[in-house]
C-alpha cells in the first residue's frame, strides 16, 4: 500500500508574500475581496469545516462559476472522497483539471496523480464531463468575461458613478473595519483580470516555498491506494 495526501484548501482572500517574488504591500489586503466568488468560497469552507458537505458543495459551484479555481479545486477534492455526492474519480478529475488550467503547480500535480488512478473508462468519461459540462459553464474562457463585466457593474453601482469616480466615501467593510472609498473602490481591487494575474503569482510563489499566508487552510486528506 501506498499513501497519497490530497490537499484541500480553504481561503477567505488574504496573502501575504515575501522574498522573490514578492507582491506590492496591496497584496497584504484579501485580495480577491470583491470577487462575486469570495464570499460563497468563504461560506463554503465554513461549511466544509462543519462537516455540511451538501451545503458546502452548492456554495462551491456558486463561486465555481466565477472563475474561482480554488472552488473549482475543492469541488474536485469533494467528489474524490464522496463528501456531498457519490465518489466520482472521473467527475473528481474534470473539476480539478478545470481548476488546473492556468497552471498553478500544486492543481496540476493533483489532477495529474488522480488521472493515474483512472481507468480507460474513466478516463474517457472525465474528459466528457470536462469538455461537455464543465468548460462551457465555468471555464475561463467564459467565466473570466463574466466575472470582469460582474465586479465592474458593481463597482460603478456602488460608487454612483459611469466613471467611477469616489469622492469623500466612508466604506465599512464585512469585517466592520472603516476603510476610505478611495481604498476600498480602488480601480486594480476591482478590475478581475488583474485580480487573476494576482492570484497567478501568489500560487507561483507557494509553489517555490516564497509565501507566508493568513487565513489560507489547508486540510490534508490521506488517500490509501492500492499498489499495481
Amino acid at each position: 500500500m501506498v499513501y497519497r495526501t490530497l490537499l484541500f484548501l480553504l481561503c477567505t482572500g488574504l496573502a501575504f508574500l515575501s522574498g522573490p517574488g514578492g507582491l506590492p504591500s496591496a497584496a497584504a489586503q484579501s485580495y480577491a475581496e470583491h470577487t462575486p466568488g469570495n464570499r460563497y468560497l468563504v461560506e463554503a469552507s465554513r461549511s466544509y469545516r462543519a462537516r455540511q458537505f451538501v451545503s458546502a458543495k452548492s456554495k462551491f459551484t456558486a463561486a465555481a462559476r466565477w472563475a474561482d479555481k480554488l472552488a473549482q479545486f475543492n469541488l474536485g477534492v469533494m467528489n474524490y472522497h464522496g463528501h456531498g455526492v457519490a465518489q466520482d474519480s472521473a467527475r473528481a478529475w474534470a473539476w480539478l483539471t478545470l481548476a488546473a488550467e492556468r497552471g498553478y503547480p500544486e492543481m496540476v500535480e493533483m489532477a495529474d496523480l488522480v488521472y493515474e488512478e483512472l481507468t480507460e473508462a474513466q478516463k474517457v468519461r472525465g474528459r466528457r464531463i470536462l469538455e461537455s459540462e464543465l468548460l462551457p459553464e465555468f471555464g475561463d474562457a467564459v467565466a473570466i468575461e463574466r466575472t470582469a463585466q460582474r465586479m465592474d457593474r458593481e463597482r460603478r453601482r456602488a460608487t454612483g458613478s459611469r466613471t467611477g469616480f469616489i469622492g469623500n466615501l466612508v466604506v465599512i467593510d464585512r469585517s466592520g473595519r472603516s476603510r476610505s472609498g478611495e481604498e476600498f473602490f480602488r480601480a486594480e481591487a476591482w478590475d478581475f483580470r488583474q485580480i487573476v494575474e494576482l492570484e497567478t503569482r501568489i500560487f507561483r510563489a507557494i509553489s517555490g516555498g516564497y509565501v507566508t499566508l493568513g487565513d489560507f487552510e489547508i486540510i490534508e486528506e490521506e488517500i490509501e491506494v492500492q499498489d499495481e
